[in-house]
């Protein structure tokens, strides 16, 4: 699925699953970085695919493996959203979307915050067309 092709819940949801998002990027790390089994890509036959360095063969398998990269750009663009938000939405971008309690209503993080629930529903949809514009040019940057 391209990054234009996600719905405004599930940009939401990828914002918000930014913790499990940088754990999930390491125990991937580590699985590349330490497999179980190393399998050999070589489909055409004659000499054995294998590098002679393994840390080369690490190395290579780490910036080709596509799920590994796609959690990178994924991480990197909350993080590029984060950034370029004033003081205030950086705020409100932690307490809505990334360290919010499930327990709590707009209302209640919008009181907390001392705006009023409009402008938390201006600023989630600001904050989410931000996201999609940083995944937009990752994902072009990564084709160059």
């Amino acid at each position: 699925m391209t990054y234009l092709q996600y719905t405004d819940k599930e940009l939401e949801i990828m914002i918000s699953n930014y913790r499990q998002l940088r754990v999930q990027l390491l125990r991937i790390r580590e699985n590349i970085m330490v497999p179980h089994v190393i399998t050999d890509t070589n489909t055409g036959g004659g000499s054995s695919g294998f590098l002679s360095n393994p840390t080369e063969m690490t190395a290579i398998r780490l910036a080709e493996d596509d799920g590994l990269n796609d959690i990178k750009n994924i991480g990197l663009a909350i993080e590029n959203t984060y950034a370029l938000l004033p003081k205030e939405k950086q705020k409100m971008m932690l307490a809505y979307f990334i360290d919010r309690d499930p327990k709590l209503k707009d209302k209640e993080i919008a009181r907390r915050l001392y705006i009023d629930r409009t402008t938390l529903w201006r600023w989630k949809n600001q904050i989410r067309q931000i996201y999609k514009n940083e995944l937009i040019n990752l994902k072009k940057a990564e084709k160059k």
